[in-house]
C-alpha cells in the first residue's frame, strides 16, 4: 500500500484567507475536469436543512453526501414497560421489547394498596425508595429487586406480596429507563458526584453527597446532559435529610417554584433549584447539614420523537389536545404518540384529587386511557385521585399520533383538566 507523507502545515481547510493547506471547492459548478474521488461543497443545492450539500465525484456524476443529523436511539431502547403477574417467589421480568438493561426501575402493585417501589443503578438494585412517601431508602438483598438484567429485572417476594413487587397472582406494572455507564461527575459543594447519562435520549441519573457544613446558595451538581433539563426529580435517601420529600423542578414553573412528587400540593414558591442550565442544576433546600446525606436525582429534557416535557392550560368543560412536537402546537418536529404520560396540576385549585397521574398503553391499550395510577398514592389502579370512586370514563386521556387529548373531569376536581386557566405539567414518552 502506498502512503503519503505531508511535510508542510495543513491549516484552515476552507477559510477564504487561507494561503496554505487544502481548500474545499465551493459553488454550483466546477471549472476544471473532475476526477473520481474529488469532493466539493455545492452551495447551489441544499440538503436536509443545510444551506449547501457536500458532494463527491464517482467518475461520472457528482453525488451527494447526505447531511443527516445523528438520531436518538429508538424510544424502546431507552424506555419500556413490563406488565406481569407475580408468582410469590423469584422471577425475571422482561419488558415488552426487552432491548436494554435498565438503570431505573419503577414498579407498582396494580391490585392493592402497596407503595411504589423504585430502584436505580446509582444506589443499587437492592435499595428502594417510594414516590408516595418521604421514607429513607429500604435496603434488602433478599426481597424486592435482586438485579437489573438485559431486557428487564429480577424480583423476589412472598406469596402475600408484602414486598410489593411479586406477590402470587397479583398484577404489576414496571416502568424502565436506560441511563448509561457510571462516570465521575462534579459539582459545587456537593461531593461524590456520579453520573449515568443517556445524552441522546435526554435522561441522566446523578447521585451525590451533601457533606456536613453550611450549604452555600450556589451549591449545584453537573447533570451530564447536552442541554438544560426540563424536569428534575430529587430525593435525599439517607442521613439527616433521608426523610425529606421529593423536590421536583419543572421548567414550566421556573427556578422560583418547586413541586413535591409525594403529595397533591401545587407549586410552592421557594428557590430550591436556583439555577438550571446546560451544565448544572442548583439544588438548595437546606442551609446547614449536621449529618451527611446522599441524594439521587433523575434529570430529563425533551427529545424529538422520544420524549416531551411541557405544560398545558386547562379548559373548563372542554377537552385539551396536548401536542408532543417541538413547538407544542402541532407545527413543530418530532411529534409522537405516547406510551407513557405522567401529569400534575401545578398552578390552580389544588384538592385531594390533584396528584401525579400516570397512564400507559401497556396497562390500558385502548384509545381512551382511564385506568390511572398516582405517583403520590399507594392505591390500586383505576380510582379517582382522592382514592375513592372509579376513574373509568371520568379521569381519562386519549393517546393519539399528535400527543394526547385530555378530557375534562367532573366538578372541576382537577386530576387532569379542572376549571379553565390552571397549569398542568407533563412528561410524555414514546
Amino acid at each position: 500500500m502506498a502512503t503519503t507523507k505531508i511535510t508542510t502545515e495543513v491549516t484552515d481547510l476552507n477559510a477564504a484567507s487561507s494561503t496554505s493547506g487544502l481548500k474545499m471547492p465551493t459553488g454550483g459548478a466546477y471549472s476544471g475536469t473532475p476526477t473520481q474521488g474529488m469532493m466539493r461543497n455545492d452551495t447551489a443545492e441544499s440538503s436536509q436543512g443545510s444551506a449547501s450539500t457536500m458532494q463527491h465525484y464517482n467518475g461520472t456524476d457528482w453525488k451527494n453526501f447526505e447531511n443527516v443529523a445523528s438520531s436518538p436511539t429508538p424510544a424502546t431502547d431507552y424506555f419500556d414497560i413490563a406488565t406481569y403477574s407475580g408468582n410469590g417467589s423469584t422471577r425475571t421480568v422482561n419488558t415488552s421489547a426487552g432491548s436494554f438493561t435498565p438503570d431505573l426501575v419503577w414498579v407498582k402493585d396494580r391490585d392493592n394498596t402497596n407503595p411504589h417501589e423504585i430502584a436505580d443503578s446509582a444506589r443499587g438494585a437492592n435499595s428502594t425508595i417510594n414516590s408516595n412517601a418521604t421514607n429513607a431508602e429500604y435496603v434488602n438483598s433478599t426481597y424486592q429487586f435482586n438485579s437489573f438484567n438485559s431486557g428487564g429485572f429480577t424480583v423476589t417476594d412472598d406469596a402475600a406480596g408484602n414486598y410489593a413487587v411479586n406477590g402470587s397472582g397479583i398484577n404489576y406494572v414496571g416502568w424502565c429507563w436506560k441511563a448509561g455507564a457510571s462516570t465521575s461527575g462534579s459539582g459545587v459543594y456537593y461531593t461524590n458526584v456520579t453520573q449515568r447519562v443517556n445524552s441522546s435520549n435526554g435522561f441522566s441519573i446523578v447521585d451525590f453527597t451533601m457533606p456536613v457544613g453550611s450549604v452555600p446558595s450556589n451549591a449545584s451538581y453537573n447533570h451530564g446532559l447536552s442541554q438544560a433539563p426540563e424536569l428534575v426529580i430529587t430525593k435525599p435517601y439517607n442521613g439527616q435529610y433521608g426523610t425529606t420529600g421529593w423536590y421536583t423542578y419543572s421548567s414550566a414553573l421556573g427556578t422560583t417554584k418547586y413541586l413535591s412528587l409525594h403529595d397533591t400540593a401545587t407549586a410552592v414558591t421557594f428557590s430550591a433549584f436556583p439555577t438550571v442550565d446546560s451544565t448544572k442544576v442548583g439544588y438548595y433546600f437546606a442551609s446547614n447539614t449536621s449529618t451527611a446525606s446522599d441524594v439521587v436525582t433523575y434529570n430529563f429534557h425533551s427529545v424529538d420523537s422520544v420524549q416531551r416535557i411541557g405544560s398545558y392550560t386547562s379548559l373548563s368543560g372542554s377537552s385539551v389536545q396536548v401536542y408532543t412536537d417541538s413547538n407544542g402546537d402541532g407545527t413543530g418536529t418530532g411529534a409522537f404518540q405516547p406510551r407513557f404520560v405522567m401529569l400534575k396540576l401545578a398552578v390552580g385549585g389544588a384538592s385531594a384529587y390533584t396528584g401525579w397521574v400516570m397512564f400507559d398503553s401497556s396497562r390500558d391499550p385502548n384509545t381512551t386511557n382511564d385506568n390511572p395510577l398516582y405517583a403520590n398514592k399507594s392505591q390500586q389502579e383505576g380510582l379517582r385521585g382522592n382514592g375513592t370512586g372509579s376513574a373509568a370514563n371520568v379521569v381519562d386521556i386519549q393517546f393519539n399520533s399528535s400527543g394526547f387529548l385530555v378530557d375534562p373531569v367532573p366538578n372541576n376536581d382537577g386530576e387532569t383538566n379542572e376549571g379553565g386557566g390552571s397549569t398542568y405539567i407533563y412528561l410524555a414518552i414514546a
